[in-house]
């Protein structure tokens, strides 16, 4: 029975080499970001989560911009709720999370002109766990986007369809930390425990 537990905990241990990175529908995380700031920014770096995580610039030269609207080409991004909305006007933009995350969403706005975008996740090690599609119609309304990963990540790259790979808003951000790999590795391993104490 000892070899029943150690395979229990190479099943845990080994599912953390592929990621099914799955759309979710709204959810409230452990993490929120209602964009409850006091000032407009414009920055290479935005911590956002209370510090758990960074959108940053992806050359370290573009800004992220923290406004309180944007109009480009004939069309306003208002917020979706409070007073300032969160992006960049030339991109891809990056998320990074000092903690692995598996659940990550938000609503996303675009005036870009151009419909469509990817979002591409990594894990601890920089390693792309795969690439998703991301809903948002280029008229400034707001949609959500939010996605869940067998394996945790800490790196997302959102890459725009429009004027230069820009123009993408976000607003109400949410982001889930996993459970612990120990409980994990319990809840495995429990039953034939268990089962060697009879």
């Amino acid at each position: 029975m000892p070899c029943a537990i150690s395979v229990g905990v190479a099943i845990v241990l080994g599912g953390a080499a592929a990621a099914d990175i799955t759309p979710i529908a709204p959810f409230v995380g452990q993490f929120r970001e209602p964009l409850s700031f006091t000032n407009t920014r414009i920055s290479a770096d935005q911590p956002i989560f209370g510090g758990a995580a960074h959108l940053v610039s992806h050359d370290g030269n573009t800004l992220i911009h923290l406004l309180l609207g944007d109009t480009f080409g004939g069309v306003t991004v208002s917020p979706h709720t409070g007073s300032y909305i969160l992006g960049w006007t030339e991109g891809p933009g990056i998320f990074q999370f000092t903690t692995p995350v598996q659940r990550f969403g938000a609503y996303w706005a675009n005036n870009s002109t151009v419909a469509g975008a990817s979002v591409a996740f990594y894990d601890t090690g920089n390693t792309l766990l795969g690439t998703m599609p991301a809903t948002d119609p280029s008229n400034g309304s707001w949609t959500w986007n939010g996605w869940e990963s067998t394996t945790p990540f800490t790196r997302v790259v959102v890459s725009g369809s429009g004027v230069l790979n820009g123009f993408l808003w976000f607003d109400d951000l949410e982001a889930t930390v996993p459970a612990p790999a120990s409980v994990l590795i319990i809840g495995l391993s429990a039953p034939w425990l268990g089962r060697r104490r009879r």
